[in-house]
């Protein structure tokens, strides 16, 4: 009887928790016009060359004239992906998805304000730290915002990794 009792209390507390985490997402503040913010790619160089690194950049911006404040149901805010060109395949993040804490994050942008998030990118035989290693072919990067009201992605940019 003790151990039901117990396993009551925890799916209650968990209920809790859940209508917690649901009342703090709903009381979250948005952008006032989610044209206000601008997520881009940009990759330095566009073709990577065997002993080169690349580096990708995904920029989040409040182009308008108030403080934006996002809230995430995850610790995952700009989620970078690289994909095949031909076929759309997700290779990075391994496996097409990502591993997120779950917790509620925000993030506050000032008028003229950004954030970046930056993946380096290296082919698959050449040594050295990369936050993305890939064999040679036809790629396509972009990025996703999952804020709780607003979602954007970035134009995909291509790139080649020889």
């Amino acid at each position: 009887m003790r151990r039901l009792a117990g396993r009551s209390v925890v799916r209650r507390l968990a209920l809790c928790g859940v209508l917690i985490a649901t009342t703090a997402c709903e009381s979250s503040t948005g952008p006032s016009d989610p044209e206000d913010l601008r997520l881009t790619a940009t990759i330095v160089p566009s073709t990577v060359a065997p002993g080169q690194l690349a580096t990708i950049t995904f920029t989040l911006e409040n182009t308008g004239d108030e403080t934006v404040n996002l809230t995430f149901n995850t610790g995952c805010q700009v989620l970078p992906y690289i994909r095949v060109r031909t076929t759309n395949v997700i290779v990075y993040p391994t496996g097409g998805d990502w591993a997120c804490t779950v917790v509620i994050t925000q993030l506050s942008l000032h008028p003229g304000g950004s954030v970046q998030r930056v993946v380096r990118v290296r082919e698959l035989n050449t040594p050295g730290d990369a936050d993305v290693v890939l064999p040679p072919g036809e790629y396509q990067t972009f990025a996703r915002l999952d804020d709780i009201r607003v979602r954007l992605q970035a134009d995909p940019i291509s790139f080649t990794v020889q």
